[in-house]
Protein backbone atom coordinates (compact mmCIF):
# COMPACT_ATOMS: atom_id res chain seq x y z
CA UNK A 1 0.00 0.00 0.00
CA UNK A 2 1.17 3.62 -0.63
CA UNK A 3 -0.15 6.74 -1.09
CA UNK A 4 0.17 8.74 -3.70
CA UNK A 5 -0.77 12.74 -4.68
CA UNK A 6 -3.35 13.34 -7.48
CA UNK A 7 -1.60 16.73 -8.71
CA UNK A 8 -4.25 16.71 -11.28
CA UNK A 9 -7.44 18.75 -9.66
CA UNK A 10 -10.04 16.80 -11.90
CA UNK A 11 -8.62 13.52 -11.70
CA UNK A 12 -8.77 14.03 -8.32
CA UNK A 13 -12.45 15.27 -8.28
CA UNK A 14 -13.16 11.99 -10.48
CA UNK A 15 -11.58 9.68 -7.85
CA UNK A 16 -13.30 11.32 -4.75
CA UNK A 17 -16.73 10.88 -6.91
CA UNK A 18 -15.87 6.89 -6.73
CA UNK A 19 -14.97 7.47 -3.21
CA UNK A 20 -17.52 9.39 -1.92
CA UNK A 21 -18.97 6.85 0.38
CA UNK A 22 -15.73 7.54 2.04
CA UNK A 23 -15.93 11.24 2.18
CA UNK A 24 -19.64 11.46 3.26
CA UNK A 25 -18.23 9.39 5.81
CA UNK A 26 -15.59 11.78 6.98
CA UNK A 27 -18.60 14.19 6.84
CA UNK A 28 -20.93 12.56 8.80
CA UNK A 29 -18.79 11.69 11.64
CA UNK A 30 -18.18 15.14 12.47
CA UNK A 31 -14.05 15.66 11.75
CA UNK A 32 -14.74 18.49 9.83
CA UNK A 33 -18.16 19.96 11.24
CA UNK A 34 -20.29 21.97 8.37
CA UNK A 35 -18.02 21.25 5.68
CA UNK A 36 -19.78 19.51 2.35
CA UNK A 37 -18.86 17.26 -0.04
CA UNK A 38 -19.07 20.20 -2.44
CA UNK A 39 -16.85 22.32 -0.54
CA UNK A 40 -14.54 19.17 -0.28
CA UNK A 41 -14.21 19.23 -4.21
CA UNK A 42 -14.13 22.60 -4.50
CA UNK A 43 -11.11 22.79 -2.27
CA UNK A 44 -9.34 20.21 -3.81
CA UNK A 45 -9.85 21.57 -7.82
CA UNK A 46 -8.61 24.90 -6.30
CA UNK A 47 -5.17 23.09 -4.86
CA UNK A 48 -5.60 24.08 -1.04
CA UNK A 49 -6.41 21.12 -0.23
CA UNK A 50 -3.94 18.27 -1.05
CA UNK A 51 -5.57 14.85 -2.22
CA UNK A 52 -3.61 11.25 -1.90
CA UNK A 53 -5.67 8.32 -2.75
CA UNK A 54 -4.29 4.97 -1.71
CA UNK A 55 -2.64 2.70 -3.97
CA UNK A 56 -2.93 -1.23 -3.88
CA UNK A 57 -3.38 -2.59 -7.13
CA UNK A 58 -5.24 -1.39 -9.97
CA UNK A 59 -9.03 0.48 -7.99
CA UNK A 60 -8.73 2.93 -5.62
CA UNK A 61 -8.53 1.57 -1.87
CA UNK A 62 -9.65 4.96 -0.20
CA UNK A 63 -8.07 8.43 0.33
CA UNK A 64 -6.44 10.95 2.93
CA UNK A 65 -6.69 15.03 2.38
CA UNK A 66 -4.60 16.85 3.93
CA UNK A 67 -2.86 20.42 3.60
CA UNK A 68 0.46 22.33 4.72
CA UNK A 69 -0.35 24.35 7.55
CA UNK A 70 2.20 26.84 7.58
CA UNK A 71 0.96 29.88 10.19
CA UNK A 72 4.58 28.91 11.81
CA UNK A 73 7.16 29.00 8.93
CA UNK A 74 10.04 27.45 11.24
CA UNK A 75 7.61 24.42 11.99
CA UNK A 76 5.36 24.02 9.39
CA UNK A 77 2.79 20.94 10.05
CA UNK A 78 1.01 18.36 7.54
CA UNK A 79 -1.96 18.67 8.83
CA UNK A 80 -4.40 15.06 7.90
CA UNK A 81 -8.03 16.49 7.10
CA UNK A 82 -9.62 13.18 6.40
CA UNK A 83 -8.91 9.63 5.89
CA UNK A 84 -11.00 7.08 4.67
CA UNK A 85 -9.57 3.47 3.69
CA UNK A 86 -11.47 0.44 3.26
CA UNK A 87 -9.57 -1.93 5.59
CA UNK A 88 -8.06 -1.15 8.79
CA UNK A 89 -4.98 -3.60 8.23
CA UNK A 90 -3.51 -0.53 6.52
CA UNK A 91 -3.20 1.40 9.83
CA UNK A 92 0.44 1.57 10.43
CA UNK A 93 1.68 1.23 6.95
CA UNK A 94 -0.95 4.75 6.38
CA UNK A 95 1.05 6.29 9.07
CA UNK A 96 4.24 5.58 7.39
CA UNK A 97 2.70 7.10 4.33
CA UNK A 98 1.75 10.14 5.52
CA UNK A 99 5.24 10.78 7.87
CA UNK A 100 7.20 10.06 4.30
CA UNK A 101 4.87 12.77 2.63
CA UNK A 102 4.84 15.41 4.88
CA UNK A 103 9.25 15.34 5.40
CA UNK A 104 9.13 15.55 1.42
CA UNK A 105 6.67 18.59 1.53
CA UNK A 106 9.51 19.92 4.43
CA UNK A 107 6.92 19.82 7.33
CA UNK A 108 8.66 19.41 10.45
CA UNK A 109 5.31 17.46 12.16
CA UNK A 110 1.94 15.80 11.58
CA UNK A 111 -1.12 16.63 12.98
CA UNK A 112 -4.45 15.17 12.47
CA UNK A 113 -8.31 15.77 14.90
CA UNK A 114 -10.67 13.39 15.36
CA UNK A 115 -14.13 12.82 17.12
CA UNK A 116 -13.64 9.28 18.12
CA UNK A 117 -11.30 8.91 21.58
CA UNK A 118 -10.79 5.37 20.72
CA UNK A 119 -8.35 6.00 17.83
CA UNK A 120 -5.66 7.66 20.61
CA UNK A 121 -4.51 3.94 21.38
CA UNK A 122 -3.78 3.40 17.98
CA UNK A 123 -2.05 6.64 18.08
CA UNK A 124 0.10 5.97 21.06
CA UNK A 125 1.58 3.06 19.38
CA UNK A 126 2.90 4.75 16.35
CA UNK A 127 3.91 7.39 18.22
CA UNK A 128 1.60 10.45 18.24
CA UNK A 129 0.77 12.51 21.24
CA UNK A 130 -1.98 13.83 22.13
CA UNK A 131 -1.89 17.74 21.46
CA UNK A 132 -4.30 20.82 22.20
CA UNK A 133 -7.59 20.38 23.44
CA UNK A 134 -10.34 21.94 21.68
CA UNK A 135 -13.03 23.42 23.67
CA UNK A 136 -15.93 24.32 21.71
CA UNK A 137 -19.73 26.43 22.72
CA UNK A 138 -22.59 26.71 20.63
CA UNK A 139 -23.98 30.47 20.33
CA UNK A 140 -27.63 30.94 20.26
Amino acid sequence: MRLVEEKDPPTAVRYLTALRAGLEAILCRGEEEGYTVGWVLQEVLSGRLRFYHVVEGSEPKGFVLALVDARRPRRPCFYVWGIAVDSCRWHEQMAEEIERIARETGCAAVAARSPRPGWARWARKLGWQPGAVEYTKELA
